[in-house]
């Protein structure tokens, strides 16, 4: 956005909006020209009269430089701070929504996935109605040499 001579901020200053909820919203960026200024303020003019006073050997206008770019520091922190602060909300929702992924995992596992216990003794209960059926009717249809010789 500085590609120009002029150091003019030839960015975007539009704000990009992120879905971090449900109906909740951040801007995940921040404006360049609002955290260290254009050609006509901010950090880089402060920088660039710095450097037109040191040529110049203007040790007066260079003590109002100081505090010009004290100003300029204050604003670039400032904008880290915001963006510290929106690193911050962002990894709390992160946890948030990790938290709740984790329950509705549970929660299906609750409801979705079969209990191994009573699986085998659903099994095993008929198993042994199977083998008992077996046998009944194994005894009632049971045939003999008497049987057999009629």
């Amino acid at each position: 956005p500085y590609a120009t001579a002029d150091d003019l901020y030839h960015g975007d200053t539009g704000a990009v909006r992120r879905e971090i909820g449900p109906g909740v919203q951040l801007d995940v960026n921040v404006v360049g020209s609002s955290a260290i200024g254009d050609g006509t303020s901010g950090l880089i003019a402060t920088l660039r009269n710095v450097v037109t006073h040191l040529q110049a050997n203007d040790v007066t206008a260079l003590s109002a430089d100081l505090t010009a770019l004290d100003t300029a520091h204050d604003t670039v922190v400032a904008a880290r701070a915001e963006v510290g602060s929106r690193v911050n909300r962002l990894d709390t929702a992160y946890a948030r929504l990790s938290e709740l992924e984790e329950a509705t995992r549970s929660l299906m596992s609750t409801n979705e996935d079969a209990d191994m216990a009573e699986t085998y003794i659903d099994a095993s209960t008929q198993q042994a109605v199977y083998q008992s059926a077996l046998n009944v009717g194994a005894k009632i249809v049971q045939t003999s040499l008497l049987d057999f010789l009629r």
